[in-house]
This record gives C-alpha cells, sequence and structure tokens, in this order.
C-alpha cells in the first residue's frame, strides 16, 4: 500500500504535475524541509508546481523501507530524478504518512542530497 503511495506522489510529480493529485496525497498541514535545506508548506510546494519550476520527467525510487506505528507511518528510500535523460538529483528521503479521517496522507518529507552516487 505505501510503496503505491509513493509511487502515486512521484507519478505525480513528473511531467506536468498532477495538482489534483497531490491535493489528495498531501495532508493540508504538509511540511517539507527540502534538499536545499528550504521549508515549504503545502501551498507554498502548489504554487512552485503549478508555475512549473519543478523540473522531472522521470523519478525512480529505490532503498524503500516502511515503519509504521499505529496510524503514523514513516518512510526512508531513495529518490532519483531525471530530465531530459540526465540526472539532475539524487536524494535520499524521509516520508511521514498519517491515517487522516480514514485515509493515509502524506504529512511531512525530508529530503538530504546525495552527492556521490558510486557510494
Amino acid at each position: 500500500m505505501f510503496r503505491g503511495l509513493e509511487r502515486q506522489m512521484f507519478d505525480a510529480m513528473q511531467l506536468k504535475p498532477d495538482l489534483a493529485a497531490f491535493d489528495r496525497i498531501w495532508a493540508d498541514d504538509f511540511f517539507s524541509i527540502n534538499h536545499d535545506g528550504s521549508t515549504v508548506d503545502k501551498q507554498e510546494t502548489l504554487a512552485f508546481l503549478r508555475a512549473g519550476k519543478f523540473l522531472a520527467d522521470k523519478i525512480t525510487s529505490d532503498e524503500f523501507r516502511l515503519r509504521r506505528f499505529g496510524d503514523t507511518a514513516i518512510i526512508t528510500g531513495r529518490s532519483i530524478y531525471f530530465f531530459a535523460g540526465n540526472k539532475v538529483g539524487d536524494v535520499r528521503h524521509t516520508q511521514v504518512w498519517a491515517k487522516l479521517k480514514g485515509r493515509w496522507q502524506l504529512v511531512g518529507w525530508q529530503g538530504t542530497p546525495i552527492q556521490d552516487s558510486t557510494k
């Protein structure tokens, strides 16, 4: 289930962002600490995507690890971002999911860039 939710999120980011999917997947109080240290909430992230500033036409993920604590799930993994056939980002990430009003939503994201992906 969580791999599917993660894939839905990454698929919604590729090419033209699917803002309706993000609105459904992300909780209203979603908060992100990005790979560059910046912080954004749901509305700021949606505005960034709407403006076409996120450039990735393919996102792969691996190193998936799930820990679940009741109605909270923590996922760690790695995501690699590509644009026009070139790798433009390599990030280890932590996702925090919560079951809110009967459905799982992403409430937090933190990404750390991997500088040398040969390690």
